[in-house]
């Protein structure tokens, strides 16, 4: 038995350190920021860059879904180069470095994986798709939650400017 408690204390451990520090840094911070706009009754800011722990200066985020894989030929065009299929429930990152070079970092996504869910509105005058591109400054976000239960509902993060929500009367902000 103690074997056996030792194992799965050991395998705990590695699952918790073996995590991308990306993944846990990033899924903290939504969970805070939802937190923290519930206690204090308003949306608040999602830097990216906060949550990397290398200098990047643009993203390209590649959003996954729950039953068709994203095809390494659907994201290429955006990219500008090769890359590999995106598995179901996963969300990828490539961070573009000052000089050109990519980091690629890769999380679970969906509501199967993480409450709150995530969704990241868009712009107007972009088309609707599963790939949004930001620079570094661009990647900076209005955080609204639309439940007051901490942990529940979904997250929807706002780029800074004009979506076809408005932020400011939605989720737990909206006013009849």
């Amino acid at each position: 038995m103690t074997k056996r408690k030792s194992l799965f204390g050991l395998i705990t451990l590695i699952a918790f350190f073996g995590c991308d520090s990306f993944e846990k840094d990033f899924y903290s911070k939504i969970d805070n920021g939802q937190k923290l706009a519930i206690e204090k009754n308003s949306s608040i800011t999602f830097d990216l860059s906060t949550v990397t722990q290398f200098e990047w200066t643009k993203v390209l985020i590649v959003l996954g879904n729950e039953s068709v894989p994203v095809f390494a030929s659907e994201i290429e065009p955006h990219l500008k180069q090769k890359t590999t299929d995106l598995d179901l429930n996963m969300d990828r990152y490539y961070f573009f470095t000052s000089d050109n070079e990519l980091i690629i970092k890769e999380i679970e996504s969906g509501i199967m994986v993480h409450y709150p869910a995530i969704e990241f509105e868009e712009c107007l005058d972009e088309k609707e798709d599963f790939f949004k591109s930001y620079s570094k400054n661009e990647a900076i976000f209005t955080l609204v939650p639309n439940s007051k239960k901490i942990g529940g509902g979904t997250v929807f993060l706002f780029p800074n400017c004009e979506t076809k929500f408005d932020r400011d009367n939605f989720g737990i902000f909206y006013k009849e």
